[in-house]
C-alpha cells in the first residue's frame, strides 16, 4: 500500500489552496437536479477567505497568507474545490486557470469536478495548459455501482464515470479518483467490483473517504428526522473494506487519503472519537498484514 500526495514534494510540503472560482453543479442548478447530492454541503468544506466575489489571484493569496502561517510549506498548488470545477465554458476556464498559473508562487493546478463535466475539447485543453505547470484531474466518482449512485441522487452512471477517467488517462492527464465508501446500496461485492474496474482504468491516485452526514444536506435532514434508512460505517467495518477494496485494486495506483474530517459544527455523525488518519492508517495496516492483505494481491 502506497500512500503519496501530489501535494507532496522533496523539498517539503506543497500547500493546497482552495479557491471558489464561481462555478456551479449540474445537480444544483436544475439541469439535471436542483437537490443536489444527499451527501453534499458545500459550506462544510469551503474555507472562509473563498469567495467568487474575489479574484482568483485574491483568493489565492490571501490562502497562502492563511497557510503559511500555519504550516512550513514548500510551495503551494491552486485548488479549484468548489462545486464542479470544470463546469463551465472552455474559454472562460483557462482564463482562470491561465491567472493562476500566471502567479510565481503557485506551482501547480488542481481540479475538482464530475465526471459528466469533461468533454473530449476541454480535456484537450487542459492538457495543453499543462504544459505549463503540472495539472491534476480529481475527478469525482463516489461509486462505480448503479444502485448506489441512484440513491445518492448523483446523476450520472457508472459507466460515464469510468468512461471520464478512460479518456483523461487515455490523454496522459494526472488523474485522482474521489470515492465514497458506505453508501447506500454498497456491498463487499460492489467495493471489489470498484476496485477491479480501476484497476483496467489506471488513474494514477485515489482519495478515499467514509460517508459523513453533514448539516445542510439532504441525507442531513434525513438523519435529523430519524429517517436514514442504512447504516453509518464505524472504524472496523471501514477497515475491512479499506483492506478487501485494496486486495484487489492494483499496486500501482496510489492513494492520497484514507478519511477526510468535515468540521465538527457541520458533522452529524458518525464521530468515530476524533479518529486521524495517521491512526486509521495503522489500524489498517495492521489488520492487512495479520489477515494476510496487501495491494494488488487478487490482481
Amino acid at each position: 500500500m502506497t500512500i503519496v500526495n501530489f501535494a507532496r514534494h522533496p523539498q517539503g510540503r506543497y500547500q493546497k489552496i482552495p479557491v471558489d472560482a464561481g462555478f456551479s453543479c449540474p445537480n444544483r442548478d436544475g439541469n439535471l437536479s436542483d437537490k443536489g447530492c444527499f451527501f453534499c454541503s458545500p459550506e462544510s468544506y469551503q474555507p472562509f477567505y473563498c469567495s467568487c466575489e474575489k479574484s482568483i489571484t485574491v483568493q489565492l493569496e490571501e490562502g497562502i497568507d492563511f497557510y503559511s502561517k500555519r504550516y512550513r510549506c514548500a510551495g503551494f498548488i491552486a485548488y479549484f474545490q468548489s462545486h464542479s470545477g470544470t463546469y463551465s465554458s472552455i474559454d472562460r476556464l483557462e482564463k482562470l486557470l491561465q491567472e493562476a498559473i500566471s502567479l510565481e508562487s503557485i506551482n501547480g493546478i488542481v481540479i475538482s469536478t464530475r465526471p459528466d463535466c469533461l468533454a473530449d475539447d476541454l480535456l484537450y485543453r487542459l492538457k495543453e495548459l499543462g504544459r505549463n505547470k503540472p495539472i491534476m484531474l480529481e475527478i469525482g466518482v463516489e461509486s462505480l455501482h448503479d444502485a448506489s449512485l441512484k440513491a445518492v441522487n448523483r446523476c450520472h452512471t457508472a459507466d460515464t464515470a469510468i468512461d471520464a477517467v478512460y479518456r483523461a488517462v487515455g490523454l496522459n492527464l494526472k488523474v485522482c479518483v474521489h470515492l465514497i465508501f458506505g453508501l447506500p446500496c454498497e456491498t463487499v461485492e460492489t467495493i471489489i467490483e470498484s476496485a477491479e474496474k480501476l484497476t483496467c482504468a489506471r488513474p494514477d491516485s485515489l482519495k478515499i473517504h467514509h460517508l459523513q452526514i453533514v448539516k445542510g444536506s439532504e441525507f442531513g435532514r434525513m438523519f435529523a428526522a430519524g429517517c436514514l434508512d442504512f447504516k453509518l460505517l464505524e472504524p472496523d467495518s471501514y477497515i475491512k473494506l479499506l483492506a478487501c477494496f485494496m486486495s484487489n485494486l492494483g499496486k500501482e495506483i496510489q492513494i492520497e487519503r484514507l478519511i477526510s474530517r468535515v468540521p465538527e459544527k457541520y458533522l452529524l455523525g458518525p464521530f468515530w472519537n476524533k479518529l486521524s488518519e495517521s491512526e486509521l492508517r495503522k489500524m489498517l495496516v495492521k489488520y492487512m498484514a495479520k489477515a494476510g492483505f496487501y495491494q494488488g494481491m487478487n490482481c
